[in-house]
């Protein structure tokens, strides 16, 4: 309770700034355009500030989605698919989702992330190949 005291205290107290800075705005409008313009800048950053803690008006982070496991036999066909061919057609994806049983998503997400460990372990390869060639030189 007392932390939405102090809140609610400290809003009040940015509100009645901003009532006093715009009243200021108005005596002083007789003057250079450049003055008020900075006091009217002032205005909207008072106005755009949070005031009280910064965590206090954010909502709670979701909770995370646990990890899926797939079946030895998922796993067996994705791999043997993945080998044939690295990338899928829409259809294709469909297909095989269908074929084992799992989302579109998930068969998506297995295929770019099993592309991304290709990748690694293919470039490591070609590193450990083109330095042992230099060596023998």
């Amino acid at each position: 309770m007392g932390g939405q005291h102090r809140w609610a205290s400290a809003y009040l107290a940015a509100c009645h700034l901003i009532y006093f800075t715009l009243l200021s705005t108005i005596c002083i409008s007789s003057l250079a355009n450049t003055i008020v313009v900075v006091v009217v800048v002032v205005v909207v950053y008072l106005v755009a500030r949070r005031v009280g803690h910064p965590y206090q008006n954010r909502t709670p982070p979701k909770r995370k989605k646990p990890r899926t496991s797939f079946s030895r036999l998922q796993i067996i066909e994705l791999e043997k698919r993945f080998h044939r061919q690295k990338y899928l057609a829409s259809a294709e994806r469909s297909a095989l989702a269908k074929g084992l049983k799992m989302t579109d998503a998930q068969v998506k997400t297995w295929f770019q992330n099993r592309r991304t460990k290709w990748r690694c372990v293919h470039d490591l390869l070609l590193t450990q190949l083109y330095s042992s060639k230099r060596q023998q030189k």
